[in-house]
């Protein structure tokens, strides 16, 4: 099977790297490519041709939406899958106009993401057995990684709003 290769863009340096993480344990997604800005993602369309383009809307140089119409003036063949903070439903219709296939709201679920790269691209979505056992691993760990700093920077589990603390650090 073909894996489907993805490119990655965004000015939060620890969310692609997240991202590329998370789809390294994925068989059918090939992460080629990442960019931090509009004007490194042109360059990176330049070299390398993803199947689908993971795209952030507000970037440093170049913005998502200039991207978007210089992916759509060349003819680049990719799908875009945009991410953004800000729900807004004149940009949402303007990157749809540009050729946009997708949106997610930021903060996503990993899991969700590569199933819409897998809808864009057109394969079937498969959802493993094996990979929902690793994903509540990697949640414990999670829970025990945010439960070990909060005990280290010297917040007592007892004092109020202590819950609170852990399932906000936990959302972002």
């Amino acid at each position: 099977m073909k894996k489907i290769t993805v490119g990655l863009v965004d000015d939060n340096k620890e969310l692609v790297q997240m991202m590329e993480d998370y789809f390294e344990d994925q068989d059918d997604i090939d992460v080629i490519g990442t960019a931090f800005n509009g004007r490194d993602c042109l360059t990176m369309l330049d070299e390398l041709q993803p199947d689908v383009l993971v795209l952030d809307i507000i970037m440093p140089h170049i913005d998502g939406l200039a991207v978007l119409n210089t992916i759509r003036e060349n003819e680049i063949d990719t799908n875009v899958i945009m991410l953004t903070a800000f729900g807004q439903e004149e940009v949402m219709k303007k990157a749809v106009d540009l050729g946009a296939s997708y949106f997610i709201l930021k903060p996503f679920d990993l899991d969700h993401l590569a199933d819409q790269i897998r809808q864009v691209q057109g394969t079937q979505v498969i959802h493993s057995s094996v990979k929902k056992v690793n994903k509540k691993e990697k949640k414990q760990d999670l829970e025990a990684s945010i439960t070990n700093i909060i005990h280290e920077i010297g917040v007592p589990a007892h004092i109020k709003g202590y819950m609170y603390l852990r399932e906000a650090i936990t959302m972002v």
